[in-house]
């Protein structure tokens, strides 16, 4: 790697600052501030992988949503009307729609083996 030159134009308020952190760390103060740069980038580069979603974590709690849906669904089936009438549709069956879609989803989860829990 190259070096580089950095110029720093620091207050008045900072150079005591850095001096005294440098003097802390027994360190000269561009030798110090090059510490305190690099564990910063160090630092915020942790911050970053430590934000990012967990995917498990993510689909977890995924699955306790969907389950938790899907068992109010369930639970509704008996309150929803057995027909409505549509002006434009006529009469709809929607408690057996509502039914044949839950037992979709149940098909299809043993199909791929997962489970939605509830809790």
């Amino acid at each position: 790697m190259m070096a580089s030159t950095i110029t720093l134009r620091p207050s008045d308020h900072q150079r005591i600052a850095w001096a005294d952190a440098a003097r802390f760390q027994n360190r000269s103060v561009p030798a110090f501030v090059a510490f305190a740069a690099s564990w910063t980038a160090r630092y915020l580069r942790e911050r970053r992988r430590l934000n990012r979603p967990d995917r498990v974590t993510f689909r977890l709690e995924e699955k306790q949503r969907l389950g938790a849906l899907r068992e109010a669904a369930r639970l509704a089936v008996d309150y929803v009307p057995k027909e409505v009438h549509s002006p434009v549709r006529g009469r709809l069956d929607v408690r057996g729609d509502l039914k044949r879609a839950l037992d979709r989803v149940d098909e299809w989860l043993a199909e791929h083996a997962e489970e939605w829990a509830a809790t």
